[in-house]
């Protein structure tokens, strides 16, 4: 079996003169040209990317923008109150990268001054996207109306907009057109997500922008010489940073028509409540918590505390592996202990005494199994080359490593390991001892035995074996390659994923209606019931996009809404995005990601690739070099490497004309660049267990498992992996898929999105997306099938 999986070392050989920035971060400082000295408040802002930077006292600032690059068509504008605005080009913004530059701004002057003449003009952005009931509408139009009757005979530009722009209309101001103007506002149906990407800046003297929250999706393109005056009705505070910033940065204001302050503060100051989640007399640490009504998710601590924000009458979730979903109904008080429920009976512990028999063992590092004479074990070994650096006690080598957590206790003075959730009991060469025992030094392996059976209060083991063990592990199959492995042959039936079944009841009730219309209908009646399920909106996107691309675009819609600011939900709609081909939204929801996940490398990689389906070229060619010369601060993308620099050498295939190539050593300007066929996997959820199985046209298996890749990547927050069959044998593949987690362990599921490129990086290129709810694939199933055909030199 000849599959090869390419890891590409790169280095990247960048002149001085050609800096690049994954990420907008840019150091100055603004002084008077003729003193020199500092300017404070002087606004510093970059075209495409919003709200700027403000100096201090000093005349300092910092701009950084994790998620934006900048392009060749980037320009800067510096302005300050008394002073000439500033504007320049993306090469002096170059210079300002990782050092402090200075920008030295001109003094009006009787010789210099230009006033600028009031245009009697006014924009209004209105946001219609869903609202809560704190919006009061009224009230804003009560304002509305009362500011325009001070602006008789000027012209007002009116935009409202959600995901899309629902209206675009100008009027004089009048008795009669502002009556119109409110009509129509009075008229707007609130529905979808707020894009600010869609609003274009005209001149004008002043915009009002009427919004209960911050933008969704989009970045608000401003000119910081046009205040921007926001007003908010409802009540919820979060957004009260972004206006604020955003009146600041354009010399606007920020007016809150709250209903009174006693209500405002009683729903502002959130209720909480706090507790311990246990299993017998065990914490249950990292359980996910999850609010009904909502995809808001919470966790417990490494000793099973939490703290949630709640009021009388929320339904509390806790998810945790190899226990049932265990739901609180939150009462008046405020103090709580959960117990979770085992998915099998515990019965007492019972010791056992047997003679020992040496066993013929073995670690098959491709199928990531222990065997026992043969026999496959739910044992994960970890030799010391695996283990986390720094590590001081056995706890600190596995942390975060198959499942297997390590936590302290200061009431009983001593540490324990939980595996998967639950607790695990430490053997050292055959004798159960405390974790602290034993130095980490003196240790050869460690095997972890994660046992969801129950049986035992403590199910599963930590196997510690020493140097001094007579019996030691032989670690030789680790060096051994795949093909001098035994019994890997494929001999199973495996069902093929029918990626058409119509199984859920609210989609068997959707596909028994005759129209699309009447189906769409019956959605909307069913999409309040299930407005906190992720799997609902998944299946109707899916079920409309066979049927009318419009029905599906509202069900994603709303999927957006209801994701908001759940990192992993978002992950899910990109991908739904991505199937169907709209790169566009794809590209806003991974900005969206990025904003908010900017410590992951998975961010920047996914928005990267999506700035080459859009056409932004130039921008993906600035996130693939920072990436690939770990030219992020902060953030490590070793472990995606190798499918960064595949993606980059497709963009420089691809579209070699359309970026700044010469910026590229001459290495990476190559012309028979091509891979036969290209698979990668990627997946919302970064702790889902999961295994890919390939099996070439000679019948032989290779497996690949999601465990293993947390291990060589713990802790680096990616959740891509590729694939590349390229000069292997002819004939039929075949890519299996099985879930190798708890059923329900999540209150949002995990999905997983595999991606097959044939002729990938060429112009004949062809794709093809697929989309897997990954928790429902308990038995193995077939994923893909394909004839491979071996390109002819």
């Amino acid at each position: 079996m000849n599959l090869v999986v390419r890891f590409l070392i790169l280095i990247l050989i960048i002149s001085s003169g050609a800096s690049s920035i994954g990420q907008t971060l840019l150091r100055g400082t603004i002084l008077d040209g003729e003193t020199k000295q500092p300017i404070g408040d002087a606004k510093f802002g970059i075209s495409n990317q919003g709200i700027g930077a403000i100096t201090n006292k000093d005349g300092k600032f910092t701009y950084r923008k994790y998620h934006h690059v900048l392009s060749e068509a980037s320009t800067f504008e510096v302005s300050a109150k008394g002073y000439i605005s500033l504007r320049g080009s993306v090469d002096v913004l170059r210079k300002l990268q990782n050092k402090r530059g200075k920008i030295y701004l001109e003094k009006i002057s009787e010789e210099n001054i230009h006033l600028p003449q009031a245009l009697g003009k006014i924009t209004v952005f209105w946001d219609a996207s869903s609202k809560t009931r704190a919006r009061d509408t009224e009230r804003e139009i009560t304002f509305l109306k009362e500011f325009l009757t001070t602006k008789s005979g000027a012209e007002v530009r009116v935009v409202i907009f959600n995901e899309s722009i629902v209206s675009n209309t100008s009027f004089s101001i009048s008795e009669a057109t502002t009556a119109t103007l409110i009509q129509l506002i009075e008229n707007v149906s609130y529905k979808g997500y707020s894009d600010y990407s869609l609003l274009e800046i005209e001149p004008a003297d002043e915009i009002l922008l009427f919004a209960e929250n911050k933008p969704m999706f989009g970045t608000f393109q401003l000119d910081q010489n046009i205040p921007v005056h926001s007003i908010n009705s409802g009540l919820n505070t979060i957004s009260d940073l972004y206006f604020e910033s955003l009146a600041d940065f354009t010399s606007g204001s920020y007016k809150k028509l709250r209903q009174n302050e006693h209500t405002m503060t009683s729903v502002t100051n959130e209720s909480y409540i706090t507790g311990q989640f246990l299993q017998g007399e065990m914490p249950v640490p990292y359980a996910i918590i999850a609010k009904e009504g909502s995809l808001q998710e919470f966790n417990t601590d490494a000793e099973g505390y939490f703290k949630v924000p709640a009021t009388a009458g929320d339904r509390l979730t806790f998810y945790s592996l190899g226990n049932y979903p265990k739901t609180l109904t939150v009462a008046s008080k405020t103090l709580y202990q959960v117990m979770a429920v085992p998915k099998a009976e515990q019965l007492a512990e019972v010791n056992l005494k047997a003679s020992y028999k040496r066993s013929e063992y073995a670690f098959d590092s491709i199928l990531q199994l222990d065997m026992v004479e043969g026999r496959e074990v739910p044992v994960r070994s970890v030799h010391k080359s695996q283990f986390n650096r720094n590590a001081f006690t056995i706890g600190d080598a596995i942390d975060g490593i198959y499942g297997a957590r390590s936590y302290y206790s200061p009431r009983q003075g001593q540490t324990y390991i939980t595996v998967g959730g639950g607790c695990a009991r430490v053997f050292v060469d055959g004798v159960e001892m405390r974790v602290e025992s034993i130095p980490v030094h003196l240790v050869e392996n460690i095997s972890i035995f994660k046992s969801y059976s129950r049986v035992l209060p403590c199910p599963s083991r930590i196997i510690v074996t020493t140097r001094l063990h007579k019996d030691r592990i032989d670690q030789r199959l680790r060096k051994k390659g795949y093909e001098q492995l035994k019994n890997n042959f494929y001999t199973e039936e495996v069902p093929i994923l029918n990626f058409d079944a119509v199984a859920t009841d609210y989609l068997i009730d959707v596909d028994s209606k005759l129209s699309t219309k009447i189906k769409l209908e019956k959605y909307r009646s069913l999409r309040k019931r299930y407005k906190d399920k992720v799997d609902f909106y998944v299946e109707m996107a899916l079920y409309f996009y066979q049927l009318d691309a419009g029905a599906a675009r509202e069900v994603r819609n709303d999927f957006a809404f209801v994701a908001n600011d759940n990192v992993k939900a978002l992950r899910i709609l990109a991908y739904l995005h991505e199937h169907a081909r709209e790169f566009l939204q794809a590209q806003k929801v991974y900005t969206r990601i990025l904003e908010m996940a900017p410590n992951e490398p998975q961010s920047y990689r996914d928005l990267a690739l999506m700035f080459q389906e859009t056409g932004a070229y130039d921008k993906s060619l600035e996130l693939y070099l920072n990436m690939l010369g770990n030219g992020v601060p902060g953030v490590d993308f070793t472990p995606l490497h190798s499918v960064l620099s595949n993606e980059l050498q497709r963009l420089i295939n691809l579209y070699k004309h359309k970026i700044d190539y010469h910026r590229l050593p001459n290495d990476w300007l190559v012309t028979n660049f091509n891979i036969d066929v290209r698979m990668t996997a990627t997946w919302s959820d970064t702790n889902v267990p999961f295994e890919f199985q390939f099996v070439n046209p000679e019948k032989r298996f290779y497996n690949w498992n999601s465990d293993d890749n947390i291990t060589k990547k713990a802790l680096k927050e990616t959740t891509t992996e590729e694939f590349v069959i390229d000069d292997a044998q002819s004939g039929n593949w075949l890519i299996n898929v099985r879930y190798t987690g708890d059923e329900n362990a999540s209150n949002i599921p995990p999905y997983l999105k595999y991606t097959v490129y044939k002729n990938f990086g060429t112009p004949q290129e062809q794709r093809q997306i697929k989309l897997v709810k990954l928790d429902t694939q308990i038995k193995k199933v077939t994923l893909d099938s394909f004839n491979y055909s071996k390109t002819q030199p």
